[in-house]
């Protein structure tokens, strides 16, 4: 029995000493090439902008020849992704200089315009995330491969700022001032921005010139700008297809809404052009005002006389920012309700008559009602149904865009009064308003 347990024993330390032997070394399953990108051994990314390059810094081991990079992305419109060659770049001391046009890692064939309409001299290019391909060549003809993301951005963006307007829409006849962002890296400093109105219809189309600066920058600090679009007329002919002319005005159906097509072009100091196409929608006056909203204004014993900021859309304590307040008066059959403003406020109200049409309301019919009317700071007696139009002071505005929000249209919805005197009084109002 004791020699059967030592040969067991004897067996079992040697199928453990050969599986060990047979184990790889660690050497043996490195990878035959390391590529780094930048420096950084943990970079597998980066964001760069369609006016400029594509420039990576690409470190090899070993006696790597020459790096092959391609792009994958799926095309508009596909369902499998596609690989696109950018070429093969040599290796010296190590380092490989990868560096293509931002709008040249993907096939011509796929640039594309980003609307229904395209111009002649250029389309848009593709942005977003495209997957590069870096394959090592060694020197028995293999390779090795790691992966890196380059994200192409528009050079050029509309981005909102204080005071200006940058909206998404905003209504006819009106002169709007826009604000772009240029992007200016090293690789791609701004030289050049052109701002074009796009007009035409039928797929005939043309540019009209609307900006046209030179810069001449060194650091890589944004640039922003400012110009304006006027906003043209609203026709009367309705059924009129929506076209633009080379004169400021537009024929449309009289309750249509519509878009302006711009197009921004930025050339860098490398010769690269980015374009850049969006369309402004314009909102017909006579389209009833689009934000419809609920206050009720509650008086109790620690607010008595509740006041409503209409910039805010809160409820305030402060004088200049209550444009709206309860001020209860009387008991009994004598007690009112009476809408006022706060002391410094400079919103002013006018009373319309009970046949105006408040779900119809539009910029047009509220505005042309208030400037014909009587305006007072003071509505005494508040009844069920009044119909009261609103500016509201602190959004008056000399650019004709901006001023179009100080006009809002109120209705009473409902309406308790304490005739004991006490402090349960309320009104609710339904309004409208441009946003």
């Amino acid at each position: 029995m004791r020699n059967r347990k030592y040969s067991f024993l004897v067996l079992l330390l040697a199928s453990i000493w050969i599986s060990c032997e047979q184990d790889p070394k660690i050497e043996d399953i490195r990878p035959e090439a390391t590529i780094v990108f930048d420096d950084d051994i943990n970079k597998t990314s980066g964001t760069y902008f369609t006016a400029g390059f594509v420039n990576i810094k690409v470190s090899v081991s070993n006696s790597t020849s020459a790096v092959n990079v391609s792009s994958r992305y799926t095309p508009s419109g596909a369902t499998a992704p596609k690989i696109y060659s950018l070429g093969s770049f040599p290796v010296s001391g190590g380092v490989a200089n990868f560096s293509v046009a931002a709008r040249s890692i993907y096939d011509p064939a796929d640039e594309q315009d980003n609307d229904a309409t395209t111009l002649a001299d250029g389309k848009v290019r593709p942005i977003g995330a495209f997957v590069l391909l870096f394959d090592a060549v060694l020197p028995d003809g293999g390779t090795e491969r790691r992966l890196y993301t380059a994200t192409i951005a528009n050079s050029v963006t509309f981005a909102t700022a204080s005071g200006i307007v940058n909206p998404a829409s905003s209504f006819n006849d009106s002169t709007i001032t826009m604000r772009l962002t240029a992007q200016n890296p090293a690789n791609a400093r701004v030289t050049n921005i052109k701002v074009f109105r796009r007009i035409g219809n039928s797929g005939v189309e043309s540019a009209v010139p609307l900006f046209d600066r030179n810069y001449n920058n060194t650091t890589d600090a944004a640039i922003t700008e400012d110009f304006s679009i006027v906003v043209p007329p609203q026709g009367s002919s309705a059924g009129q297809v929506p076209v633009y002319t080379s004169a400021p005005t537009y024929a449309a159906a009289t309750a249509a809404n519509r878009t302006i097509r711009y197009r921004v072009e930025m050339t860098s100091s490398s010769g690269q052009r980015a374009i850049f196409n969006t369309v402004y929608n314009v909102v017909n006056n006579g389209v009833p005002l689009p934000q419809v909203r609920t206050i009720t204004l509650q008086r109790s014993t620690t607010v008595p006389t509740p006041a409503w900021d209409l910039v805010a859309r809160i409820a305030t304590s402060t004088e200049e920012n209550s444009d709206i307040k309860l001020v209860a008066a009387g008991t009994g059959f004598d007690r009112v309700l009476n809408l006022t403003v706060g002391a410094g406020n400079a919103t002013e109200f006018v009373r319309l008559p009970s046949n105006f049409s408040f779900a119809a309301s539009n910029l047009n019919s509220v505005r042309d009602a208030f400037t014909a009317g009587t305006k007072v700071t003071s509505v005494n007696t508040l009844q069920l149904n009044d119909i009261i139009a609103i500016r509201v002071g602190r959004l008056i505005n000399a650019n004709p865009i901006l001023d179009r929000d100080s006009y809002m249209i109120f209705r009473v919805t409902n309406l308790s009064l304490n005739t004991a005197g006490g402090s349960t009084d309320f009104v609710t109002f339904e309004y409208r308003a441009t946003k």
